[in-house]
């Protein structure tokens, strides 16, 4: 067992393998954590859209998110 194992990792095809393992989780893992390093600062970018078609309880939904929203309503933009 242990001679197939010297002979496996011996051979080019599994050290490229191997390190392009590696390389792929190192790269990935720099890039998805970078693209979370600031997210809590720029939230105050985000922003956000709620659409409401229902007539009856949607009123008082979108009255009561209004009210409880740390954020001001923006005006009504029908795209069409």
């Amino acid at each position: 067992m242990q001679q197939a194992l010297r002979s496996y990792f011996r051979k080019p095809t599994t050290i490229v393998g191997l390190v392009t393992a590696l390389m792929f989780q190192l790269i990935f893992s720099v890039i998805w954590m970078t693209g979370y390093s600031g997210v809590t600062d720029n939230t105050r970018h985000l922003k956000i859209a709620i659409v409401n078609e229902d007539t009856g309880l949607g009123k008082k939904v979108a009255e009561q998110s209004a009210e409880y929203a740390p954020v001001s309503a923006g005006e009504r933009n029908d795209a069409g």
